[in-house]
């Protein structure tokens, strides 16, 4: 076997901490290389290839959102991704900004998700998804959600208040169901 395959299958088995630490030095060497890459074509001026810069900037704005979504899930430190911002900023004369490299580099926000009561949220990283970073996130689990705070729980209490109120009132009234529509759901919460 390989050197690399042996590298590559201790890694498989590390746990998701390792992992993401692993793929954090990658993200940054890789930023390192593309940011070099875009300097390169930026220099030509002119004879810049426009869209070759700007997919090298969505490149740097993905390991950019891979990188903070270690950060955030794992602890782990935010490389500095600025530079690649000054090189943007620098491009334009007069100090302008590239709109179309700066939106580029910027990636999406992250991506959020409720819970069972819609009172609460967490991260889902849909935003890195099919990303290395997004299958460690995910082999290593999602935070879970925040407990509910003191006004969260007045809200389910009242939310059940009314389910109870709702269901008790129903109980002490005859309902012909054939006059109810045909699409109304006759169970669940409220």
């Amino acid at each position: 076997m390989p050197p690399s395959d042996e590298v590559n299958d201790a890694v498989g088995e590390a746990p998701p901490e390792l992992k993401a630490s692993t793929r954090l030095t990658g993200i940054k060497r890789a930023y390192g290389s593309l940011l070099d890459q875009l300097k390169d074509e930026l220099a030509k001026a002119d004879k810049a290839d426009r869209p070759r810069c700007v997919e090298l900037c969505r490149k740097i704005g993905t390991l950019s959102m891979e990188a903070e979504a270690l950060h955030d899930r794992f602890g782990l430190s935010m490389p500095d991704f600025a530079e690649a911002r000054q090189v943007c900023t620098s491009n334009v004369g007069g100090g302008g900004q590239d709109r179309e490299l700066f939106s580029a580099l910027r990636g999406e926000f992250a991506a959020l998700e409720l819970c069972e009561f819609r009172l609460r949220q967490r991260r889902s990283y849909a935003e890195i998804g099919g990303t290395p970073a997004y299958e460690i996130i995910t082999e290593a689990g999602l935070t879970e959600f925040p407990p509910l705070n003191k006004n969260q729980q007045k809200i389910l209490a009242a939310r059940q208040r009314e389910a109870d109120r709702l269901r008790r009132r129903s109980e002490n009234q005859d309902v012909d169901f054939a006059q109810l529509p045909p699409d109304l759901p006759l169970s669940g919460q409220f």
